[in-house]
């Protein structure tokens, strides 16, 4: 009996599993082409991608699937769907890949047909029935969109269709998806009947209704939940030290307690005042007042792409909610067989995900947003999100909402107009200003204490430590990274209080700059060496990181910058915890006040220099690597034309564009923009004949490449800050650059025409 349970949850797991993906196809078209063959550039390791096919053939696939399944009537109609596909995709087949998810849909057709052809002749007539029953109504919907769809395919010419390619193209991955999505829904519907009618006779039904239930919840949650890293338990974040953060926690716990009070909260104080702990601690304590209460949060981090774009913020919250409450899951389940969960607006995405399914159920919903401010790519959007809660959070009544972000960015000023508009609509707390000081120092004194034991410390000299920071003005992290800083617990005590005095007062940024010399002399330890160039290397690196998130990994910075990769990954071990670590050879900068230091270009190198040569260093090498591997068709025939309807959401993963080549389109404009006239006169006469160089010869093929990865709003910026660049940095004594600078005018003239007259949309901000 135990080897059939067995066995049938392996079939059950099965079915719920991912699609495999077949070998990739590495051939560079461009390698026969004389004009574009180039030296190979390296390949970094490949995400295999699926082989290509269209729905050719698959009219008789599917509809023999339908006739082992129902042989009723209204199942014949899919011939249609499958015809109308066929028909949308031949129109444009030859000016786009085929999309993933027609891929999906044959794959899963294919595997349908071979899981039913066994046991056609035992599905009872009855389940038969209650396919066509709950199936015909959406077959008829499809059909009839599918219909519509071929009817505006006939253009009245060839320019018509072109135009309209984009568009059609989004159509039929809607059709084939839609169509996918009822076909998975057979197998998970045909496989509980099966089991129900072959087994009940051997074993109880209700060991295994649950385990096919959990796993259709983990698919819905899956579904939602793509921004795994913004959920508040991922990625070790940490709840407040026991016995502190007394008066916001209690702040919260009396405002989430009270049914007359607003329905928003709005935490604020600068980086580093414990925003995000503080989240986490109502996570992980608060909710213990109440059984009732539901709990979704999502932590916004500009580490991780996801989880700083805010198009998954609803999503994520909604996923989570899934867990907690049957009736949320069940409203939720059915409609994500129609659509994606991410698309849409922030409005269209809060009203189907949250609005709708929590209007259906009693007792208090929380939502946590922390970081949003953490969005710095996607502003727009994350203004979107804010405004879309704010005006629509009092139509659940039962629902309130913690938004959680640094005092000085801007979305903390639209909270704050916001709340100066109706002060009565909102629960404020600042870190800032509203913990008097004799409780910041009794947190303090509390965080040192466990802190400096856990390292060793004695009793003696964790009490003199305690006595210096009750005289320092000074945040959490900023005490936390002090104390991080203490190398050893052994020594003078008055050294050592001397020492901590220091870094207390010399402020975040001060202690930055100790961090990253203490790291650099971690690497000098090793060799003996101390080398500039490859100190040079290691900020490089440490600043493309910054700039990059987690574009580029330790196996692609070090042979790009040219250091062996155990010395860069001594380097990254030598940071403190709470500011840097290393995931799976990726690098991640934990806090955003450190990130935002590394990218300013206004501050002084460990070593005295400035960071100003190192982004000329970084400009020269990104230049140097873009001119050696950019070339025509770097993405496929038609390259820019065809990817050309991609947006920063979507972007297109192409094997010939590697992670460090990527990186260069993606962010040399930013490091340039940051060496100013204190470079030297020769310096920058090199860097101008390399500019010269890359746009006489690559400009086009940068602009190609960056369609292909979604950055279509990209575009226009960088080449606004190219042409300030040039006109500020290129004078006279460089030769001429007015070719230069016309050559980029063009180039963005030309591009804002095309995003208006082929996308139908003006550029992003203007």
């Amino acid at each position: 009996m135990a080897g059939l349970v067995r066995k049938v949850t392996t079939l059950i797991r099965s079915f719920s599993s991912r699609k495999k993906i077949a070998a990739i196809d590495v051939t560079d078209t461009a390698v026969n082409d004389p004009d574009t063959q180039l030296p190979q550039q390296p390949q970094s390791p490949l995400k295999p991608r699926s082989t290509p096919r269209t729905l050719s053939g698959s009219a008789k696939l599917l509809l023999d699937v339908l006739q082992c399944v129902s042989g009723d009537v209204p199942f014949t109609g899919l011939g249609a769907v499958v015809g109308g596909l066929q028909v949308l995709f031949g129109q444009y087949e030859k000016l786009t890949d085929n999309n993933a998810d027609i891929d999906d849909l044959h794959q899963n057709l294919e595997r349908l047909r071979k899981y039913i052809e066994p046991i056609k002749d035992d599905i009872p007539e009855s389940f038969k029935e209650f396919l066509t029953i709950n199936l015909a109504p959406d077959i008829a919907i499809i059909t009839d969109d599918i219909n519509a769809e071929i009817d505006k395919v006939k253009k009245p010419s060839v320019l018509a269709r072109f135009l309209s390619a984009a568009h059609d193209a989004k159509v039929i991955a809607e059709l084939a998806r839609r169509v996918n999505s009822m076909f998975a829904d057979i197998m998970m519907q045909i496989h509980r009947m099966t089991l129900r009618v072959t087994m009940e006779s051997k074993i109880n039904l209700d060991t295994i209704t649950p385990q096919v239930d959990a796993i259709r919840r983990q698919l819905v949650r899956d579904k939602l939940i793509e921004a795994q890293d913004a959920l508040p338990d991922s990625f070790g974040r940490k709840a407040c030290y026991s016995g502190t953060r007394s008066s916001v926690l209690k702040s919260i716990e009396d405002w989430l307690k009270t049914d007359t009070s607003p329905q928003v909260f709005c935490l604020s104080g600068q980086s580093g005042s414990g925003k995000s702990t503080v989240a986490v601690t109502v996570f992980q304590e608060i909710l213990g007042i109440g059984t009732d209460i539901r709990f979704a949060g999502f932590f916004c981090s500009s580490t991780f792409d996801k989880a700083s774009n805010p198009k998954y913020i609803f999503p994520t919250l909604a996923g989570q909610l899934c867990q907690c409450d049957d009736t949320i899951y069940s409203i939720l389940e059915p409609m994500l067989g129609q659509q994606d969960p991410t698309s849409g607006s922030g409005e269209t995405q809060f009203e189907k995900l949250l609005i709708g399914p929590l209007g259906s159920v009693n007792g208090t919903t929380l939502l946590v947003i922390d970081g949003l401010d953490e969005c710095k790519g996607l502003l727009d959007h994350a203004f979107e999100v804010l405004n879309t809660l704010l005006i629509n959070v009092s139509r659940v009544t039962a629902l309130k909402v913690l938004i959680s972000s640094r005092s000085n960015s801007p979305i903390f000023e639209q909270l704050f107009l916001k709340v100066s508009e109706n002060p009565s609509g909102y629960r404020c707390f600042s870190l800032d200003e509203d913990v008097s000081l004799p409780e910041l120092r009794h947190d303090l004194r509390l965080l040192l204490a466990v802190e400096l034991k856990t390292r060793g410390f004695g009793q003696k000299d964790i009490i003199s430590l305690q006595n210096v920071i009750n005289n320092a003005n000074c945040s959490f992290f900023v005490a936390l990274t002090a104390c991080q800083e203490l190398i050893s617990p052994f020594g003078n005590s008055s050294k050592q209080a001397d020492s901590f005095k220091d870094l207390l007062s010399r402020g975040t940024n001060k202690i930055y700059e100790s961090v990253i010399e203490r790291a650099l002399s971690v690497v000098d330890s090793n060799d003996d060496s101390g080398d500039p160039i490859q100190r040079r290397g290691l900020y490089a690196a440490l600043i493309m990181v910054a700039f990059g998130q987690d574009s580029l990994s330790l196996i692609e910075l070090a042979p790009l910058l040219g250091i062996p990769i155990d010395e860069l990954r001594g380097f990254f071990s030598g940071f403190p915890e709470n500011i840097l670590s290393v995931k799976d050879e990726t690098v991640l900068i934990l806090h955003s006040s450190f990130q935002d230091h590394l990218k300013s270009g206004q501050l002084a190198q460990p070593d005295g220099s400035l960071q100003d040569c190192m982004h000329l260093y970084i400009t020269r090498l990104l230049l140097c690597l873009m001119n050696k591997y950019l070339h025509r068709h770097i993405s496929g025939p038609g390259g820019f034309r065809l990817h050309a309807n991609t947006t920063r959401q979507s972007p297109r993963q192409d094997s010939k564009i590697t992670p460090d080549l990527s990186y260069a389109c993606r962010y040399w404009p930013e490091h340039l923009v940051k060496i100013n006239m204190l470079t030297a006169q020769e310096e920058r006469q090199s860097l101008f004949f390399i500019l010269q160089e890359f746009f006489h010869a690559h400009l086009l093929h940068w602009l190609e490449v960056l369609a292909a990865l979604g950055e279509m709003d990209r575009i226009a910026s960088a080449l606004n800050i190219l042409l300030k660049w040039i006109e500020d940095n290129c004078d006279s004594g460089l030769g001429d650059h007015s070719s230069l600078e016309g050559t980029v005018s063009d180039a963005l003239k030309s591009f804002k025409l095309f995003l208006f007259f082929f996308l139908g949309r003006p550029l992003a901000g203007e």
